[in-house]
């Protein structure tokens, strides 16, 4: 499944913008004559690199806006209006009015798990497709780099691969705070339960022990397809948000919420192809 699909109808103009990028590092490449087709020394030729200030082999665009994820302001977004001009757009800002900055965007379209990442359960997994396939009948977690306490917003783009059972719930939830001991965190989820199916904003104290900080119907029942999930902290509360195609739900919760520590996605009681997480907290 090609990533480029599921958010390209958000629409809106590009501009390549990193404000990390050693302009000076570029402009001593050229004048030494060392970079004069290929400022970032990257292999790729300047008129053919969607990302000419910042080294990228690889050339990934998952959004396919011509723009390379480690320059795109957001790398899953065609829209790349950036109001408060903190280098972070789209539906990966969530805080018009505060400077915010992607930590990291991890793409699964490789053969292995990225350096720092983990998988907790017993799922079958795999490689192809575009993505890393997690098939889960108990609960599994993908698990990234631990990150310090910040407000910001986790999200996570999947497609799940079969309608799931009836007789079980089926979850899949992006997660910050995991503790590995206790299972303990809390989650942005999107379940089904018998043909129902709702997205919520969960505390778990332990995987039997949980509180709903926020929840609402999701008109498209989880199944077949490709979906967007999101969670968001700050001083005000937390937010549950949950996309296919063209819908979008939202489910609050009032008390002050921030993304730390272990972040990741949870599978339960369904199969998912995962293409990529990203992760975006305030500046310092």
């Amino acid at each position: 499944m090609n990533r480029s699909v599921m958010l390209v109808t958000l629409g809106g103009l590009v501009a390549c913008y990193n404000p990390a990028a050693s302009i000076d590092a570029n402009l001593d490449a050229i004048v030494n004559g060392d970079g004069l087709d290929d400022a970032d020394l990257d292999g790729v030729n300047n008129a053919n690199d969607n990302c000419v200030q910042v080294a990228n082999p690889n050339q990934h665009d998952s959004d396919g806006d011509r723009i390379g994820d480690v320059c795109d302001p957001c790398p899953v977004d065609v829209n790349t209006e950036d109001t408060d001009a903190d280098g972070v757009a789209g539906i990966c800002d969530h805080e018009s009015d505060k400077a915010n900055r992607i930590v990291w965007f991890q793409p699964f379209d490789g053969s292995a798990l990225p350096a720092g990442w983990s998988i907790r359960g017993t799922a079958t997994t795999g490689f192809g497709g575009g993505g890393l396939s997690i098939l889960a009948t108990s609960p599994t977690y993908l698990l990234a780099p631990g990150v310090t306490a910040s407000p910001g917003r986790l999200l996570a783009g999947f497609s799940t691969l079969v309608t799931p059972s009836s007789t079980a719930t089926a979850r899949v939830g992006a997660m910050t705070g995991f503790d590995s001991a206790t299972e303990a965190h809390i989650e942005c989820n999107v379940f089904r339960i018998d043909t129902v199916s709702s997205i919520g904003l969960v505390r778990f104290t332990t995987l039997a022990s949980t509180m709903v900080l926020g929840s609402t119907p999701f008109s498209d029942a989880l199944g077949v397809g490709d979906y967007v999930i999101g969670l968001s902290g700050n001083e005000t509360g937390g937010t549950c948000q949950a996309a296919k195609l063209m819908t979008n739900e939202t489910a609050t919760g009032a008390a002050p919420m921030v993304l730390q520590g272990t972040t990741g996605l949870r599978v339960e009681n369904t199969s998912v192809r995962v293409q990529w997480l990203m992760l975006v907290q305030r500046k310092p």
